[in-house]
């Protein structure tokens, strides 16, 4: 046999796995682009300070951090480790991850926006000071049980990122491709594939129908609106509560407009936009996901409702936040025929595209709505500080809707969430829609995906993936 073929030979038995995906960017790096997915995909290659196993399990710490100053100060070590490039880890480069993340759109988020320094103590030891203290920051700073969840990665401006993790980033082989190539031994084992094929389709009916044509392995995520198909496996994970926001700025400023609003619309027959095949949605439900019958009586349709919201909106424009070709679409079609059809008010469609829905500039950001989807995690510490804080106004970041509650404010300030949502729910600057769910689609020819627990990245366990 030639050398040549001898190669082609070779190449021919490596597993590659063709992996899509629908991050909310155009990077590989959550610290240059710092949008929803990004931060989820940087786990193939890179590696946190901690991971998750039912608690804090250690990862680039050698141990979990000593606690001091009643809970302001954490004393980290970390493993001797070396970078992807051959270069030892060390405390400047978690100094440098850090000042990267503050200077993105994440340092508006905790854990990083509560963190005062990161003082280095030794070439592989450092500590974190906070503002105050953070009850999650162990599983959130560099962790994999965070929004985001950041690993801790070398970036810099025009190259690869570097990480530590079970593959590494070889090659950008086009604006939405990589070549990512199994990295050896690493903290989370060695990764059962020889090389991972990654693209950006940004759009998901395109994921769907790769999946059907044989063309991707894995799709993060697809449609859950799409039925079943014997042509691939779909794993779902629950990891949060879908809300419907009411910007305070524009016509639904007004308490007695936003009940009205809610008498108005039919959650149910909305929730069934989500999914139709989805029969485990609720009206509303606490972080506890129990039943609150008081919100359920609030938002039940009644009779007299839409005339009252028709007469409050005469005159105003209403601006509906849509994402074409998903169930957002679907959902605020169902709202716009109930405000136009039956109210009679003049609604503006604003259709974002997907990877502009969280920017800097988007309309969320901006304010430039009424009404909206967005989606909160609820099975962990909810970062609402950030979206809806008096002090946080966009476009720095932060209050989606313009809103500004002193009971509100207070709730967030001790850290009880529950609190917070309870008094979005009462004030209805938030309608509870729906569980927010993701659909990760797998191709039979693939083994050993499973379903990730709520909040922790698909890409954590890829070190188990492997060709069946």
């Amino acid at each position: 046999m030639s050398t040549a073929a001898s190669v082609a030979a070779v190449r021919a038995r490596r597993s590659v796995l063709r992996l899509s995906a629908l991050p909310a960017g155009h990077d590989v790096d959550p610290y240059r682009d710092a949008e929803r997915g990004i931060d989820e995909i940087a786990w193939l290659y890179a590696d946190g300070l901690v991971g998750w196993n039912g608690a804090p399990t250690p990862l680039l710490a050698a141990r979990l951090p000593a606690i001091g100053d009643r809970g302001r100060r954490y004393r980290y070590d970390l493993r001797e480790v070396r970078w992807h490039d051959g270069e030892p880890l060390r405390a400047t480069d978690v100094v440098n991850a850090f000042a990267a993340v503050r200077r993105s759109f994440w340092g508006t988020y905790e854990p990083y926006r509560g963190v005062r320094a990161v003082v280095p103590t030794g070439e592989r030891s450092f500590e974190v000071v906070l503002e105050q203290p953070n009850a999650t920051f162990v599983r959130t700073f560099f962790g994999a049980r965070a929004r985001p969840s950041l690993p801790l990665l070398r970036s810099s401006p025009g190259s690869l990122p570097v990480g530590t993790g079970p593959f590494a980033v070889r090659e950008r082989i086009e604006s939405n491709r990589w070549r990512l190539e199994q990295a050896g031994d690493t903290v989370r084992g060695r990764a059962r594939l020889d090389a991972i094929d990654l693209r950006y389709l940004f759009s998901r009916e395109t994921e769907f129908v790769t999946l059907l044509t044989g063309e991707t392995d894995v799709a993060l995520p697809i449609p859950g609106r799409f039925p079943v198909s014997a042509s691939f496996r779909r794993i779902r994970r629950s990891n949060g509560i879908t809300l419907m926001l009411l910007n305070a700025e524009g016509p639904f400023g007004d308490f007695a407009t936003r009940v009205a609003l809610a008498g108005s619309l039919d959650v149910f027959l909305i929730q069934r936009g989500y999914d139709r095949h989805r029969a485990s949605l609720l009206a509303s439900f606490r972080l506890d996901r129990g039943n609150d019958p008081a919100l359920a009586r609030r938002l039940a349709p009644h009779p007299a409702a839409i005339g009252e919201l028709s007469r409050r909106l005469s005159g105003h424009e209403v601006r509906l936040i849509t994402l074409p070709g998903t169930s957002v679409d679907i959902v605020m079609g169902l709202v716009r025929q109930r405000l136009v059809n039956d109210a009679g008010v003049a609604v503006r469609m604003i259709r974002t595209p997907y990877d502009g829905l969280y920017g800097p500039t988007s309309p969320l950001r901006t304010g430039d709505f009424d009404l909206a989807l967005n989606s909160y995690a609820y099975v962990d510490a909810a970062d609402l500080r950030a979206d809806w804080s008096c002090a946080m106004r966009a476009p720095a970041g932060g209050n989606f809707s313009r809103w500004c509650d002193h009971e509100l404010d207070a709730a967030i300030a001790k850290g009880d969430a529950a609190a917070a949502f309870r008094r979005l729910y009462d004030r209805l600057a938030a309608i509870p829609m729906s569980e927010a769910y993701e659909d990760i689609g797998v191709a039979h020819r693939v083994c050993d995906v499973p379903a990730p627990a709520a909040l922790v990245p698909a890409t954590y366990t890829c070190s188990d993936w492997r060709i069946c």
